[in-house]
């Protein structure tokens, strides 16, 4: 993946909330700018980036490790319902 200096058009917002003017500078990779080419021009490159994780994994929480939940019996007072009564 690679990361770019992008600059914003004279004219042009761009951010979540507007927060980048015409002229503002801003870091994305190709993959992100491509959907606003419109309101960018390309600044510079700045890096090839390789990611150790894809963008779904890097978003997700990691699990913890077995032993890092210590003992756990959560089924122990759970107590099951016969069919047809309380």
């Amino acid at each position: 993946m690679t990361i770019r200096k992008y600059r914003v058009r004279q004219g042009f917002t761009y951010g979540a909330f507007s927060q980048h003017q015409g002229g503002d500078i801003v870091e994305l990779d190709d993959e992100a700018a491509k959907h606003v080419m419109d309101k960018l021009e390309l600044a510079e490159v700045i890096q090839n980036v390789v990611p150790d994780k894809t963008p779904e994994e890097a978003l997700s929480p990691e699990a913890p490790e077995p032993e890092d939940l210590g003992e756990v019996d959560t089924f122990s007072k759970v107590k099951k319902k016969k069919p047809g009564g309380d």
